[in-house]
């Protein structure tokens, strides 16, 4: 509770939002791109070695990632 009030930037919020709410490992964050995020769709595509994962945001992390790449 309140771990997103610590974070200073969007990146950093982004990234918090990842962890606690998709469980998404610190790996795999480090290899997020802004060409695998689809806000249209509400998606963000998780590479996996060669297999892709695709990720369905809900409202908050959509907002963050929106935040992040403006």
């Amino acid at each position: 509770m309140g771990l997103l009030d610590y974070a200073s930037t969007p990146l950093g919020r982004l990234v918090v939002a990842s962890a606690s709410i998709h469980a998404l490992p610190g790996h795999e964050i480090r290899t997020l791109h802004t060409t695998d995020l689809n806000l249209s769709r509400g998606t963000l595509e998780v590479r996996r070695g060669l297999l892709r994962h695709t990720l369905y945001m809900e409202e908050l992390t959509r907002q963050l990632a929106a935040d992040w790449t403006a």
